[in-house]
């Protein structure tokens, strides 16, 4: 950048560097996207560094409760992440053996397909 010209961030460069912040980007990363040294990416950009990732998050909660409320194709697989993430429910199944008194070593499971 050339010195002696003050950066003047322009809509579309809120929300680049927003989105980006939001995804994780690294600020050196980011402030080479919108043409600016750190020092001013942090000053020029406060807000969005520090917000991006709530906002995008409150969206994506957003969406993927009116997918729930909606009751359409994507319902249930947004039910089931909810409840997942939120509830910790998991998909597991649980064998549990109880062998002699005594008895040592690891149990050995065999699972055999008996198909056609």
């Amino acid at each position: 950048m050339a010195q002696g010209k003050k950066h003047e961030p322009r809509p579309e460069d809120r929300e680049l560097v927003l989105l980006l912040a939001a995804g994780g980007i690294t600020h050196d990363f980011i402030a080479a996207c919108v043409k600016c040294s750190e020092p001013t990416l942090y000053k020029a950009y406060k807000r969005e560094l520090t917000t991006g990732q709530r906002q995008v998050t409150a969206q994506a909660i957003s969406t993927l409760v009116k997918a729930m409320k909606g009751g359409g194709r994507g319902a249930v697989a947004a039910a089931c992440f909810w409840l997942k993430t939120r509830e910790h429910w998991r998909e597991t199944q649980v064998l549990e053996h109880e062998g002699q008194i005594g008895l040592a070593g690891p149990l050995k499971v065999i699972v055999e397909y008996e198909g056609k």
